[in-house]
C-alpha cells in the first residue's frame, strides 16, 4: 500500500512524508477526530507480512 498525501487510514489523513528508514516510513498525519496532527509510523516489516500472507493465502493445501 502506498500512502501519498490525501490518503486515508481510519481516522488519520495523510498530509506529509517525514522520513524513511531502515525500519519504515514516517508520516505527518492528520487526526480527523480529534483534529490533531500526529506521527503515523508505516513499518517495513508490515509489507513483507502483508505479502506473504497474500501469497500464503493463494496456495491450496489438501
Amino acid at each position: 500500500m502506498t500512502l501519498t498525501p490525501g490518503t486515508r487510514i481510519g481516522p488519520y489523513e495523510i498530509t506529509a512524508p517525514i522520513g524513511e528508514g531502515g525500519m519504515g516510513v514516517v508520516f505527518r498525519a492528520r487526526d480527523t477526530q480529534l483534529l490533531r496532527d500526529d506521527d503515523f509510523v508505516k513499518l517495513a516489516i508490515a509489507d513483507r507480512y502483508y505479502k506473504l500472507a497474500m501469497a500464503d493465502g493463494r496456495l491450496l493445501i489438501f
